[in-house]
């Protein structure tokens, strides 16, 4: 009984700090894009992200309905072993079409054809996505910008199991099989801050 109600309790203390944290990253994220800098180290830091302000729709900017003349092409950050698969399958099971420009070679390519430009795309999975903001929207064409996050911990864990037995990617390798994930984590993993070094 007592560890139902600490789990319960700390399930509630997560959701309260979460809920915390997106109000905060939500407040600065509206804050900045309408409101003028004040200080020279605030300009700098907007400056550090003129894409996000320039091509990314305010939190506090309403949707406007999907008809042809209004259509809006949402990017979601595509974080490898995140649910960006699931999210895909998600979106295409309820009608929306789906672009994947991962890697900067096909962003550039999407850029050069106009895919947002021409509005056949409802979403854009990118695994680079300040690349692709920059590259791929402008102040006639804003976004808004999805993503799945996960545990670094059980998203490297995942990719260890993953790569073991996906023989259809490049990435695969044989010969970690032979390998504990402890093994791996301390020797082999190059993941080195993935994550904190894409945001």
């Amino acid at each position: 009984m007592a560890n139902s109600i600490w789990s319960k309790s700390k399930a509630v203390a997560a959701i309260v700090i979460g809920a915390c944290v997106i109000n905060n990253i939500a407040s600065f994220l509206s804050s900045t894009v309408e409101r003028q800098p004040t200080t020279d180290s605030l300009r700098r830091q907007l400056a550090m992200y003129e894409w996000a302000r320039l091509n990314i729709h305010p939190l506090t900017f309403v949707p406007r309905p999907s008809n042809t003349a209004s259509k809006q092409t949402v990017l979601f950050w595509h974080i490898p072993k995140s649910g960006g698969s699931t999210t895909k399958a998600y979106y295409r099971c309820m009608g929306k079409t789906v672009g994947v420009v991962s890697q900067p070679d096909s962003i550039l390519r999407a850029k050069e054809k106009g895919l947002v430009e021409s509005g056949k795309v409802d979403i854009i999975f990118a695994s680079f996505p300040e690349y692709a903001i920059e590259q791929l929207f402008d102040f006639s064409h804003k976004t808004r910008v999805l993503a799945m996050f996960r545990h670094p911990v059980d998203r490297l864990v995942s990719k260890f199991y993953y790569l073991q037995m996906a023989t259809w990617k490049k990435t695969y390798k044989e010969e970690w099989r032979d390998i504990s994930v402890l093994e791996w984590a301390q020797y082999i993993n190059g993941d080195n801050n993935h994550m904190v070094k894409k945001l």
